[in-house]
């Protein structure tokens, strides 16, 4: 299994466009959740501050009033009784009575227990004037100043609660933007990665029948309607370019007359079927054929009457070979076929009586004329007569050449298996 880290890497090292919107994503959002914090806690702290001088202001007025009288007629032990009960009751960490000479009058402080809450008291002190006087008058005359320093345990306490509630909304926040630029980058990205997939089938495997689906996004499906408006025609023009190359292939390998194919294409048929045959221990029959009297046909009847006789051949040849046969034109008059595979010599001569047969019958030509089809036929067989290609084309010719001599319209077998004899239709 990938890690998620892992998959935001390709192999080239290069991050991928959602790892860079996810990472950018996440920056702005973090960025702008941390600074709101900030500010909020700063606010929070101006507004605590502003709370806390005002309460100190307060107590401070309250001490004045309750040890007026202890302050005025020198009762020291009731002032400093009076100082704690404020003290404790609001949070004070110490209460000074100052004469105006300075000599301290009254004074209480908090007891400090086993754990002293230092970080507060360095908090407090960073954010309040410490410490906090307030004048105590009697009439219009100044009889003394109360000196407060307040407790930083409220303000360490609303420090640490802002704290833990920045760190749970960081760590929600964190979560909540990476989910959403997860799904804003899935939109985004998921258009192009189907577009980079079908682009890579069409370069690699030439897939310009594919397209992509539409997007949510506008720019992102107009984009993908151009490229499939791109991938259309080029699928146009391979389509083109394959019908053009079918052509071409056909026309390299059959005889534009007559359909059938060319001397070129059968050799190479004829090689492939004989290595079949040697691998698989099989026989194959060759015909060489020949037209006898063509010639007569193009001088007395023109071309166009020769060119139909030649159709009519190649039609009849058609009719009595099976599917896998090969039936081929070389040249002029002369045409070959080659039956794979072969299991006995008697089918080759089935075939050979066949054609010879069909040939008797009298050509309907589109011109009207009627003309006699003479082939002279030559059977070889492989492996019998010839290992290879060439040697046995050659038997099969020597074989044609001995029907056309001896009774042309007729077969013969090659002159090493002859034995069956020369046979004619008529």
């Amino acid at each position: 299994m990938i890690s998620r880290k892992n998959a935001a890497l390709p192999k080239n090292g290069r991050r991928t466009l959602l790892a860079v919107l996810n990472r950018a994503t996440l920056r702005a959002v973090l960025t702008a959740v941390l600074l709101a914090g900030l500010a909020n806690v700063m606010i929070g702290i101006v507004l605590l501050r502003m709370y806390m001088i005002n309460n100190l202001e307060l107590v401070g007025q309250s001490v004045a009033d309750t040890v007026e009288a202890a302050v005025v007629f020198g009762d020291r032990e009731a002032a400093e009784e009076a100082l704690a009960k404020i003290g404790s009751a609001n949070g004070l960490t110490a209460i000074h009575l100052v004469s105006p000479a300075g000599q301290v009058i009254a004074a209480w402080e908090r007891h400090r227990g086993p754990v002293d809450l230092t970080a507060a008291q360095w908090i407090v002190s960073g954010i309040l004037p410490q410490p906090m006087v307030v004048p105590m008058f009697k009439g219009k005359k100044q009889i003394a100043e109360i000196r407060l320093r307040g407790y930083g345990e409220v303000m360490l306490r609303f420090l640490l609660m802002s704290l833990l509630v920045g760190v749970v909304a960081f760590a929600a926040s964190t979560i909540m933007a990476y989910e959403m630029s997860r799904r804003a980058g899935r939109k985004i990205v998921r258009p192009l990665e189907e577009l980079a997939a079908v682009a890579h089938e069409a370069r690699v495997e030439r897939a310009f029948h594919r397209r992509i689906p539409p997007a949510a996004i506008e720019e992102l499906h107009s984009l993908g309607d151009d490229f499939n408006a791109l991938l259309a025609e080029l699928q146009s023009w391979q389509e083109q370019l394959q019908l053009e190359n079918e052509k071409l292939t056909y026309q390299a390998n059959h005889d534009p007359l007559t359909g059938l194919y060319n001397r070129h294409a059968f050799e190479q048929k004829l090689n492939s079927r004989i290595e079949r045959a040697r691998r698989n221990g099989e026989r194959l029959a060759l015909f060489f054929m020949d037209g006898d009297k063509f010639k007569e046909v193009n001088d007395q009847l023109g071309h166009e009457v020769g060119d139909q006789v030649l159709q009519g051949i190649a039609g009849r040849l058609r009719s009595v070979l099976r599917e896998g046969d090969v039936v081929a034109r070389l040249g002029g008059d002369e045409f070959a076929v080659l039956l794979s595979p072969v299991r006995e010599s008697g089918h080759a001569v089935t075939v050979a009586e066949n054609i010879v047969g069909r040939m008797a019958a009298p050509l309907e030509l589109p011109s009207g004329h009627v003309r006699q089809s003479v082939l002279s036929i030559g059977v070889a067989f492989f492996p019998d007569h010839a290992d290879d290609a060439t040697e046995l084309l050659k038997c099969a010719d020597m074989a044609m050449y001995r029907a056309k001599k001896t009774r042309p319209g007729s077969y013969v077998l090659a002159p090493e298996a002859m034995t069956f004899p020369i046979y004619n239709h008529n």
